[in-house]
């Protein structure tokens, strides 16, 4: 759809131009994207099929026009390169990127260039709102799917009797959404659930599991994305997530045979 203005009356962000595939949401569009592309890396192999396939996925990442897409895949493709020893190729790779994220036609207007303004300070709002909320239960939050009713409480934001507006929920920053929901409490468990991924994601590199680099890179991207986006909550980037450590654990178990 070049346009998502016939949705929103339903609720939905007025995108222009932009891919915002059945999400009908440019940001968590592109890291599913990035997602996808660094899992079929593992199995391209030569086949000229699915290497067709990642360079389309390549190109929708580039039509999402989500600046917090494009950095997510600038951290995780260098990640991608050191840890599968390709690091000579990281210079050259991250120049032609950057390249065509600029020269990339723009149908849609300021709405699409890089240096929009408006979609910068609309999260640096939503930001210090959300730093306002945080501090008013800093140790224990307001609890899981409760956020909107707060916001509605102290006036932060308009109450929506008709359940209409879709971002009264949510925060753009997966930390401070923690810490919003959870308060200091939660989030010293996050961390340690952190550290438990990153654990994991270490001992897969070290011995050298097919996995390793693809956890590595998707890990990458999603940390930076979640510093602007609320993705890490996302249900359907959590899903891809929670698959991709189960098979990155179930292949540190299976024997050593040589083959990953």
């Amino acid at each position: 759809m070049p346009s998502l203005q016939p949705l929103v009356a339903l609720g939905w962000d007025p995108h222009f131009y932009r891919m915002v595939s059945t999400y009908l949401d440019p940001n968590f569009t592109g890291l599913i994207l990035i997602i996808a592309f660094f899992i079929g890396l593992r199995f391209t192999g030569g086949r000229n099929y699915l290497i067709a396939v990642e360079a389309l996925l390549l190109v929708a990442v580039y039509l999402t026009y989500s600046r917090s897409t494009y950095l997510a895949f600038l951290a995780a493709f260098p990640v991608w390169l050191l840890v599968s020893r390709k690091s000579y190729k990281l210079l050259a790779v991250s120049a032609v990127f950057l390249l065509l994220v600029l020269i990339i036609p723009k149908p849609g207007g300021d709405t699409l260039r890089i240096t929009r303004v408006i979609s910068s300070v609309s999260r640096i709002d939503n930001w210090k709102l959300s730093r306002d909320l945080i501090s008013r239960s800093p140790l224990f939050g307001f609890g899981f799917n409760t956020l909107r009713s707060a916001e509605e409480k102290f006036g932060i934001f308009p109450a929506d009797p008709d359940g209409v507006v879709r971002s009264g929920a949510g925060i753009d920053s997966s930390i401070l959404f923690v810490l919003a929901a959870t308060g200091i409490t939660g989030f010293a468990a996050f961390v340690w659930l952190l550290y438990g991924i990153i654990r994991l994601t270490i001992l897969s590199v070290s011995r050298g599991t097919g996995s390793g680099p693809v956890l590595a890179a998707v890990l990458s991207a999603t940390a930076v994305h979640s510093l602007f986006v609320n993705s890490i909550f996302y249900t359907w980037i959590t899903v891809m997530l929670c698959v991709l450590l189960g098979a990155a654990e179930l292949e540190l178990r299976r024997p050593v045979s040589g083959h990953n």
